[in-house]
């Protein structure tokens, strides 16, 4: 999996990034540190929750 940006990402990508979490989370290979980082990502912004509920 590729490292997720920290910069304000281009319209679109928020979607993709939450889509990539998705597989990976049902992948039945997701490790605690990969729940870590989604946490981290989802909880970054209002836009980031947002897109995981999309």
């Amino acid at each position: 999996m590729s490292v997720m940006s920290f910069t304000e990402p281009e319209p679109g990508a928020l979607h993709r990034q939450a889509h990539a979490w998705w597989e990976r989370l049902h992948s039945g290979q997701a490790t605690r540190a990969d729940a870590d980082a989604f946490r981290a990502w989802a909880t970054r912004s209002a836009a980031h929750a947002q897109a995981w509920r999309e």
